[in-house]
């Protein structure tokens, strides 16, 4: 019993970086709008936001949400990334994402080699077994999913899913990658190495000899001042989100 008029644009939102079943519904209420003439105006939200350090790829889920909208007749997308500068594979989330609003089928796994070639040069390899690795942990989480707003990303701050040995092994890698690149590539992989160096100290910091804990606080904190990055949640100070209060707590252990 709705017509919608020419002149009129439909804004649908929002709709989260996951996806399973409950969106059923949403695409079918999508779909309806589509097949009386509605032309779209959808809003994708896709960041963690409660604790950036913490790395999930949400790109796979993206690309699915990317083309059932294009089904539905999506004609402007506001696809929403991260409040904060330098979050983990910042660049190649932006980089597949945009191809994708170009072609919604690209093979996001050849453009990740492109990318992961070009970006990071010399330490290319070390980082790409990282990104392999960490997104086969997380694939073998049973209860697992995409859901990666607000409420979700203290869920994952345990040793269940973080083991102690794998921690450590993509740091020493990443260690390892920093030294083959000049200064530029190297800020790029340190950045990267802050999401094992952060898990680390939150889950083991209490069970880590103190001269190893103040070489990774230390290295977290340098790391963080040379990325210029002083948040880690985009609620920010208000909620004490600040990476100096979280240093601290750290700090309290040596």
């Amino acid at each position: 019993s709705v017509k919608a008029e020419e002149n009129v644009g439909i804004m649908y939102a929002s709709m989260s970086p996951y996806w399973h079943n409950q969106y059923d519904k949403y695409m079918k209420n999508l779909n309806g709008w589509s097949k009386i003439g509605a032309d779209l105006y959808i809003w994708i939200y896709d960041s963690i936001f409660d604790d950036e350090f913490i790395y999930f790829n949400t790109i796979p889920n993206t690309q699915k949400i990317f083309q059932e909208l294009k089904k539905s007749n999506t004609i402007y997308l506001e696809d929403m990334g991260h409040n904060l500068a330098n979050v983990s594979f910042d660049s190649w989330s932006n980089y597949i994402r945009s191809k994708l609003s170009w072609d919604v089928n690209v093979d996001i796994d050849a453009l990740t080699d492109d990318f992961f070639i070009h970006y990071y040069k010399d330490a290319y390899k070390e980082v790409k077994q990282y990104f392999d690795e960490i997104n086969s942990v997380e694939n073998s989480f049973d209860d697992f999913t995409r859901h990666c707003f607000v409420i979700a990303a203290p869920e994952f701050k345990e040793g269940k899913y973080w083991k102690k040995d794998t921690l450590l092994s993509w740091i020493d890698l990443l260690q390892k990658a920093i030294v083959k690149v000049d200064k530029k590539m190297s800020l790029r992989v340190e950045r990267e190495l802050l999401t094992p160096l952060y898990l680390y100290l939150e889950i083991y910091a209490l069970e880590t000899d103190k001269e190893l804990l103040k070489q990774y606080v230390d290295m977290f904190e340098r790391i963080c001042q040379e990325n210029n990055i002083i948040y880690r949640a985009e609620h920010g100070a208000e909620y004490s989100k600040d990476i100096e209060t979280k240093m601290a707590t750290w700090r309290s252990l040596l």
